[in-house]
């Protein structure tokens, strides 16, 4: 079973602490996940698009994975009003996120989250500057994996918050960090109808970065 990385053991997976996460390294064909899913029906992805379709079911067979072994039904996912994912038939909050072949999912318990996986690529020189404070920018730049960090960590705080008028470079901060294998990033939103504070957890492989949120930190 390719599950890549998790916050803990499958078996002693939990929301004691409020949230938990993995990551699924894509090996299998399609008819795989379509046997364990009954969403089939709706997916929207041609089959011209093969890496889009295989994200769409495997994330949807890994978030089917985690709801069982939280002990939870799964009944399939729909979407808000402002784009999130939603767990039907549950109170349970989640977010995915994929960068072919891998998928990531993170479920909480009463908290909206965010999780973004990325692997690393040259285009971002092009993008951050208009992403990054020009401090942010300045601390990223030396590194293509903590370039590649800190546009995950922006993504990550845009899925909490939804749908909405965001600019990243404006309204999400992220403050300089250490780059390692694995940290924390200190983070906040200052939107004009929101402001909150993170504390943003990451794992830094040699194939991709992982972003994850957990509850929000006092303002």
């Amino acid at each position: 079973m390719p599950l890549e990385k998790s916050s803990a053991p499958i078996s002693s997976w939990t929301l004691d602490k409020g949230a938990c996460w993995a990551v699924w390294r894509i090996l299998e064909p399609e008819d795989f996940f379509l046997a364990f899913t009954d969403e089939a029906g709706s997916i929207e992805i041609s089959p011209k698009a093969p890496m889009r379709r295989m994200e769409w079911l495997a994330s949807r067979y890994l978030a089917r994975e985690m709801m069982v072994s939280l002990g939870q039904g799964y009944f399939g996912l729909t979407k808000s009003d402002e784009g999130k994912p939603r767990l039907i038939g549950s109170g349970l909050k989640i977010s995915l996120s994929h960068s072919y072949p891998f998928v990531a999912v993170q479920i909480a318990s009463d908290f909206e989250v965010g999780i973004d996986i990325e692997k690393p690529r040259e285009q971002l020189y092009k993008v951050m500057p208009r992403v990054l404070q020009p401090e942010e920018y300045s601390d990223a730049s030396a590194s293509l994996k903590k370039l590649c960090l800190y546009w995950s960590a922006k993504e990550a705080l845009f899925k909490i918050h939804g749908g909405g008028p965001f600019s990243f470079r404006e309204h999400f901060k992220i403050n300089p960090f250490k780059e390692e294998t694995h940290g924390f990033i200190s983070a906040s939103v200052r939107g004009v109808e929101i402001k909150s504070n993170h504390l943003l957890e990451y794992v830094n492989t040699d194939e991709y970065v992982l972003i994850t949120t957990g509850r929000p930190c006092a303002n």
